[in-house]
């Protein structure tokens, strides 16, 4: 509570229409990416359905446990996912980097083929 004025300053200093544009774009950078990964296709709204967010929600291949897939990103890579079953769900903002889809991808990378 102590600093909630502070980030209140800096989230208006920023802009709210610019950090949710910037979610977006980072998203379709995300999904750009990561559907290159063998076997992962998006479940998430398309950016013209008019129900998109900045959340990126993968499907995983089948026999892939999607729990045991996020332990592996936090302990082995430092990434945080949102496990979902059968899914994985990426959630980009305004201090997510570039580099972090890079990142991401070559971790899975790694792990799906660990699997196969």
């Amino acid at each position: 509570i102590v600093a909630l004025g502070s980030a209140v300053d800096f989230l208006t200093g920023v802009g709210m229409k610019r950090i949710e544009e910037r979610g977006m774009s980072l998203r379709e950078k995300f999904r750009e990416r990561l559907t290159e990964v063998v076997g992962l296709r998006s479940a998430s709204p398309s950016l013209t359905s008019g129900l998109a967010s900045p959340l990126l929600t993968l499907d995983l291949p089948d026999g892939v446990d999607s729990v045991a897939l996020q332990r592996k990103l936090v302990d082995k890579h430092k990434i945080h996912v949102k496990s979902i079953p059968g899914r994985i769900r990426v959630a980009p903002h305004l201090y997510t980097l570039d580099g972090d889809i890079a990142t991401l991808a070559t971790a899975l990378e790694a792990e799906l083929t660990d699997v196969s």
